[in-house]
């Protein structure tokens, strides 16, 4: 039986070292290191041992099988200092794999969130880790954490290798997820777009959650103007603002308004006008005002500068090269139809831009401009007239493009071709 209390203090701390290092490969280094000289009931060789695991770097991580771990104790310490020295050890262990590490994520959440100041190292612990539950303990960290420890956890979870979509839709309330949502707003923009209310739905919870945790599984957050392609009909939004929740119903107009070009300070300036309305055929005929309230002032801004027009479209030009989310809105009458059409690659060669299968054309003038014939459409397998007159792209300031309206085949409908940026 090995005992510690033996050792001449001169040489404990090389004992206590020679057990650290030893500990990831030899087992019973390992129940030593637990038992023995993590062992509550003797806090000063405990104090000791955690001086030396917080201070100092061994070769391999300690395996830790679960929460009954003695480190699990001095998380939880009700002494300050002892905690600190805990919570800087984690650099030195690691989650068992297999089933039996499934609590350790959310007990390391759960220690770290009852604590003022969320200690960095229960991010940085978690992030080392693919086990299941990662996920939603890092979500834990980012609602309720401070916010660096948010910060550090959100920014984590939007990382390729955690699907965060999955994590979102095991969110147990509304709440949590509009809440959630809102962080990771502040923490990849600094601001909070009105379109995050969409998420205090309770009839489309499903719906809008599961288009959000599709959209940020690409790491970044979804401008607001990308919010229109949550519903496939706009009267869908136009219901949600009959509602009782007033920031609901201004979070589906932003959606609309923001999708056609506006912005959130739009949206608040057109919202009494939607006030009082209970059918949706009243809604859709203020809703088609505003439309054209909004393309006046599109219009009339566009206007006002050339010169800052060309040059912000050059701007845009060079680094218009990526991937994009390709999406078609049809409108014939007061019918609304988004058509999702993939993934596509942009380049820009020269005035020659590829966007997928089709090629556009700038026109260098006093403003210069980007068209693209309808016959090219057409070519693409776009359900447009090949005669019509070749459509204009344009760069909405906030990294995405988008067409004039397009002229559909075979009747009255109109469409309107978006690309949003997603690398």
């Amino acid at each position: 039986d090995m005992k510690f209390a033996d050792v001449p203090s001169s040489r404990l701390t090389p004992a206590i070292i020679a057990v650290m290092e030893a500990a990831a490969e030899n087992k019973l280094a390992g129940t030593w290191l637990n038992d023995l000289l993590l062992d509550p009931n003797n806090p000063t060789l405990a104090d000791t041992t955690l001086s030396q695991l917080s201070t100092r770097r061994i070769n391999s991580p300690i395996t830790v099988e679960d929460k009954s771990h003695n480190l699990y104790v001095f998380l939880n310490h009700v002494e300050s200092q002892v905690r600190d020295k805990a919570w800087k050890s984690m650099v030195n262990f690691k989650m068992a794999d297999g089933g039996a590490n499934v609590q350790w994520p959310d007990a390391i959440a759960q220690s770290a969130l009852l604590l003022d100041d969320t200690p960095d190292q229960a991010v940085a612990f978690l992030s080392r880790h693919k086990a299941d539950g990662v996920g939603d303990a890092l979500a834990q960290i980012v609602l309720t954490g401070d916010d660096q420890a948010a910060d550090q956890a959100a920014r984590r979870l939007l990382s390729a290798d955690i699907a965060i979509d999955s994590v979102i839709a095991r969110m147990s309330t509304i709440g949590d997820r509009y809440t959630f949502a809102q962080r990771l707003y502040q923490i990849k923009t600094r601001k909070t777009p009105l379109v995050v209310n969409l998420l205090r739905s309770t009839a489309a919870s499903s719906e809008v959650t599961k288009w959000f945790g599709q959209e940020i599984k690409s790491g970044n957050v979804p401008h607001p103007s990308a919010w229109i392609n949550v519903f496939a009909d706009e009267k869908r939004f136009l219901e949600l603002i009959i509602g009782k929740d007033d920031e609901l119903a201004l979070g589906a107009l932003a959606a609309l308004v923001n999708g056609y070009q506006g912005t959130d300070d739009d949206a608040r300036k057109l919202m009494p006008q939607f006030k009082g309305k209970e059918g949706i055929g009243e809604l859709l005929q203020v809703w088609e005002s505003a439309k054209t309230q909004l393309g006046e002032k599109t219009g009339a801004e566009a206007k006002t500068d050339p010169a800052a027009e060309s040059a912000a479209f050059y701007k845009a030009l060079k680094t218009f090269s990526g991937q994009y989310k390709a999406s078609l809105n049809v409108t014939e009458g007061t019918n609304f139809q988004l058509y999702d059409m993939g993934t596509m690659l942009v380049t820009v060669q020269g005035n020659t831009v590829k966007i997928g299968k089709m090629e556009a054309e700038v026109i260098k003038d006093d403003v210069p401009r980007m068209f693209i014939t309808a016959k090219t459409m057409k070519d693409a397998g776009l359900n447009v007239d090949e005669k019509a007159n070749p459509v204009r792209f344009r760069f909405d300031g906030r990294g995405n493009w988008f067409t004039d309206s397009i002229q559909m085949a075979g009747g009255d409908a109109e469409g309107v071709m978006r690309l949003t940026r997603t690398d």
